[in-house]
């Protein structure tokens, strides 16, 4: 029995708490097909693969709910983007919409003088405010360990956006709960 009252009490404890005092939920992270204006063929094919290797090692971060692929292909074929090259700001601001995506990962790679290129920018969805820009610089050869330290410092760039967006929201005033 005692038990009993410490769970209704618990439960009730919780029930009393002000939404500012709940937990964030894990933000959604989207991350696009590469730009490339190029006309290397081989480098062509990293629009899509470079975009699907970052996913699989973004995957691995706990304080983010990274979209699917398969979701994110239908949501460009519906928004009939797939075919396009370069996302603007108002395409990548409906696509993070549709996919419930608090941040969008955009990229574009170049090549110059035996040498590529790759540049990243996390963009909050809801305000097109970029958060954190990064880029790797190797050569062509070097493309998988490039994805890698691009990974890596994403990562680093999504937690300390992360930080500031719980500090922000937790130094937001209260709202007062939602007439029933």
């Amino acid at each position: 029995m005692r038990w009993q009252a410490w769970l209704v009490a618990v439960v009730s404890a919780l029930c009393s708490l002000p939404a500012w005092a709940a937990p964030l939920a894990q933000p959604t992270v989207a991350v696009l097909y590469f730009d490339y204006d190029g006309k290397n063929e081989e480098l062509t094919q990293l629009r899509k693969g470079f975009a699907q290797m970052l996913t699989t090692d973004l995957a691995d971060l706990e304080t983010v709910k990274i979209v699917e692929r398969a979701r994110l292909q239908e949501v460009l074929d519906e928004m009939k983007l797939s075919g396009t090259a370069k996302f603007d700001p108002t395409s990548a601001a409906k696509v993070g919409k549709l996919l419930g995506a608090k941040f969008l990962v955009l990229g574009a790679y170049f090549e110059a003088m035996g040498s590529i290129r790759f540049d990243t920018r996390v963009v909050e969805t809801e305000t097109g405010r970029i958060v954190r820009s990064v880029g790797v610089t190797g050569k062509p050869s070097e493309v998988l360990d490039l994805e890698q330290r691009l990974a890596d410092k994403l990562k680093d760039g999504l937690v300390a956006a992360l930080a500031t967006a719980q500090e922000a929201d937790q130094a937001a005033p209260p709202r007062p709960p939602a007439p029933r």
